[in-house]
Order: C-alpha cells, then structure tokens, then sequence
C-alpha cells in the first residue's frame, strides 16, 4: 500500500498537510470546519486498495500552519488551496467528498475549476449559509451574529469559553443529549479526537472562519455541475435539516440521493457502512474508477 504525507503550498503559501493512501483514480476528502483528516480513516481505508484516497487539513487546522493571513480563511481560498492540492499532487479529475463546511468548499471548489472535478459527494452538508437553518432555529443566525461580535470585541474571554465548550468532557454528553450525535453509534474515540482538536484551534481564527462559513452560499452553483453527484443526507441531522439536501437533489441535475435512516450530523463515523456501500454503487454505475482517472492517471497505472 502507498502511503505518502507532505505539505503543499497553498494559495498564499500557507503549508497544508496532506495523505494519499494508495493509487489509481483519486478521491479528495475534505472536512468540516474544525475537523482533521480522522473523520475519513474509514474511508481511507475502503477505498485506497482501489484509489488514491487523499486527506488533506485547512490552513490553521491539524498539521497544516496557521494562515500567513489572518483573514484568508474564506470558502474561495479553501477553494483555492484545493486547487493547489490538486495541481501539486498531479490529481486527475477526481472525485471530490466534502463533509458539513466540506460541502461548501467543494462547490465552491466547482464554481471556480469545474474542469478539474470528475464527481461530487456532498455529505451532511450545505450549499450555504449554514447557520441560517442550525437546529431549524428561526433566530439561530441573529444569534449566532451577537456570539461572533462579543467575542471578537473581547478575544481573551472568548477563547476561555472556547475551550470549556468543546472539553470532551463534556462536550460529548452535551452533543448526545441535544441530539447533534447518536450516542448508541457514535465511537466515543472519534468525538473525543474532534473536540479535543477543535479545542485547540485558534479562537480567532475559527471565529472568523465561522463567519464567512456563516455568509457563503453556492446556490447558485447547483444548477450549472454537469459530473455524477451523490448527496448524503441524515434523518436526524440537526446541522443541515433534510430539506436542504432535497434542494440539493432538485437543483443539480441528475443528482442523487443517500438517506441515512436516523442518520445525525456525524453520520460519516456513524454509520460509515451504508455511505461506503451507496458509495461504491454510485462509483459502479458511473464506471468512475476509470473516468476520473483520466489520461495522466492511466498512464501512471500503465507503468506500475
């Protein structure tokens, strides 16, 4: 089995930390805001005997430096940072996941180089502004725009509140008690990995992520993706309520459709079984082991 790690630059030279498990057609995975590369280990692991699996961190996350920037966090340099991943690591047409925020980034990823991408698989997440439907919450952005002022006007404080939110502590019985996992599926290892890495990020930093998390939309990409594209949508998802996902599914064309039954926002570590099984189907019927792997890749497999 292959196994490479490195950095690339990223659109501004900021160094991002990648994996790539494996070879032949490339799968790009990308996370949720505050989220490193663990989420996807399943899925490494089931897909890299067959393709190049790549993991990669955003700037400021995991492994990956702090942005040279404090304000470039934005989804369009995300997007941006992608394509010098993509560039860097010779990827050919690939098929692109994004998880929560991921979905984001990967349409917007389109928007801007629709040429490079050979599917889609937006999983458990938004085309945009997220925050506007959290817990179908009618006042939940007004809300959330009050939390970003406070702390921005008093950081110290903020990062204080920070951390004691996401101690694993107690964030995982809080997250199971509202609902934001299941806490019969969910392996208590993965939120445990998550919140002690979300813990740890820059306080400003995720902040102002979040903000321009909270005010991108790429709605109006939907209707122009001409690749294979399977939505995964969860029951029971708190973070992006079903319906969003059916406006998914309505406006890009001949999108399909994963409902996971009882399904929560971390269904991804859940219930990775069906997604890896609807997956694979979806990477059947569109014979995409050999359509993303386009010539570059072909002829890398040639030689091997």
């Amino acid at each position: 089995m292959n196994v490479e790690e490195g950095f690339v630059e990223g659109s501004d030279g900021t160094r991002l930390f990648y994996r790539a498990v494996g070879q032949g057609a490339a799968m790009v995975a990308c996370n949720g805001i505050g989220v490193s590369t663990f989420f996807w280990k399943r899925f490494e692991a089931h897909f890299s005997d067959r393709f190049r699996f790549v993991t990669w961190d955003y700037r400021g996350h995991g492994r990956s430096e702090p942005p040279r920037d404090a304000a470039r966090v934005d989804m369009g340099t995300l997007a941006e940072d992608l394509h010098c991943l993509n560039r860097a690591l010779d990827l050919d047409r690939p098929i692109v996941l994004g998880h929560s925020m991921g979905v984001q980034v990967v349409l917007e990823y389109y928007r801007r180089y629709p040429e490079e991408v050979g599917a889609l698989v937006p999983v458990l997440g938004s085309y945009g502004k997220p925050v506007d439907t959290f817990l179908n919450f009618r006042y939940s952005r007004p809300l959330f725009d009050r939390m970003i002022t406070a702390a921005l006007r008093n950081p110290a404080i903020a990062a204080r509140i920070h951390r004691m939110v996401f101690d694993p502590r107690y964030a995982i019985t809080a997250s199971g008690l509202i609902g934001l996992i299941d806490r019969l599926y969910c392996p208590r290892e993965a939120m445990h990995d998550y919140f002690t890495h979300i813990g740890n990020l820059d306080t400003q930093m995720l902040l102002e992520m979040g903000r321009h998390m909270a005010d991108h939309s790429a709605r109006d990409v939907l209707p122009t993706i001409r690749v294979p594209t399977l939505i995964v949508a969860g029951e029971k998802d708190l973070l992006t309520p079903i319906h969003l996902s059916l406006e998914m599914q309505h406006l890009i064309p001949d999108a399909e459709l994963l409902f996971v039954q009882d399904g929560t926002h971390t269904s991804l570590i859940e219930q990775p079984g069906l997604i890896l099984r609807r997956i694979d189907r979806f990477v059947q019927q569109h014979d995409l082991e050999r359509t993303t792997t386009g010539e570059k890749g072909q002829a890398a497999l040639e030689k091997t």
